[in-house]
């Protein structure tokens, strides 16, 4: 259900380069995953970041709809740019379905 071109020829695999691009996009996801929540949970304070930019406080269940949110999408463009290979994730258009199974798992 994508419209992903295969190569002609089988793929072998190179594990080494495989976990290294999966250390290092699950090494930003998560920095950055902890850095949203270090900046939501500080927004009471003073000088934080949120205050700032002239934003209120975060209420608890803001800062979970925040997390989970920026999960959610980053996951998704993770999931759309590792499958066009070496181009950038917008040359290569989902299937609807995997379009639709985003927007109704953003919905929710």
């Amino acid at each position: 259900y994508d419209n992903v071109n295969p190569p002609q020829v089988p793929m072998s695999w190179n594990l080494a380069a495989l976990f290294f691009s999966a250390a290092a996009m699950s090494s930003v996801a998560l920095l950055s995953s902890l850095l949203l929540l270090w900046i939501a949970l500080d927004s009471g304070n003073p000088g934080s970041v949120i205050k700032g930019l002239g934003l209120p406080e975060l209420e608890p269940c803001q800062t979970i709809t925040l997390i989970y949110l920026k999960v959610s999408i980053s996951d998704f463009l993770t999931l759309f740019s590792s499958r066009t290979n070496d181009e950038f994730f917008y040359t290569s258009k989902p299937n609807i379905i995997l379009i639709i199974g985003a927007f109704i798992a953003l919905l929710v």
